[in-house]
């Protein structure tokens, strides 16, 4: 023990192992980290459909993909943050929950983003400046950023006379509009 104690690794040792039961002792760090509340409105259109990405090596829809990005921003995103859910189709938007916490339900929001499916759509039109519109009115009064997400195909195409007019909601809400699809063009003469 004496040619021991002279060593200068068993202080060292003593020294780590006295650090480790003051740490556990006191187990306290004060962090600020930022929480978010977030309304992410999903395309649901046919075009959804098209298998232009890949998921674990096979061909996957736009929609399929969307849906994989959305489960993993919900386990990204940290406690405290919200999440809420709305789907998009022909010219509106329609809430399907208000944001909610992404710990305490994340079951249920889990849940409900694999449920989303392009027959929930109840129409065939995909007029994605109204549909813009109509989240931006149903959402301006709700403090959450918006995530409108769409491949950004409409149909049937939109005369250039007849374009949505954003001067009533311009600087009503706060977002991103997320574009889905493949580098892949329909012209690529190997597509």
């Amino acid at each position: 023990m004496v040619k021991l104690s002279k060593d200068f690794r068993f202080w060292c040792l003593g020294g780590a192992l006295l650090a480790m039961i003051l740490s556990f002792m006191f187990p306290r760090e004060n962090r600020q980290i930022p929480v978010y509340s977030l309304i992410a409105i999903v395309d649901i259109t046919r075009s959804m459909n098209a298998e232009d990405y890949e998921l674990d090596g096979k061909p996957a829809s736009r929609l399929a993909v969307v849906k994989q990005r959305l489960r993993d921003l919900l386990l990204e995103l940290p406690c405290g943050s919200k999440l809420g859910l709305g789907i998009f189709t022909d010219r509106r938007s329609t809430l399907l929950f208000e944001p909610i916490d992404v710990c305490n339900g994340f079951n249920e929001l889990d849940t409900a983003i694999a449920a989303l499916d392009w027959r929930m759509a109840w129409a065939a039109d995909s007029r994605i400046a109204n549909g813009l519109r109509s989240t931006i009115e149903i959402l301006k009064e709700r403090d959450a950023g918006i995530l409108f997400i769409t491949d950004g195909q409409e149909a049937p195409p939109v005369n250039p006379h007849y374009r949505t007019d954003f001067t009533a909601v311009k600087g009503k809400a706060k977002g991103l509009l997320i574009g889905a699809g493949g580098f892949a063009s329909c012209t690529d003469p190997e597509v």
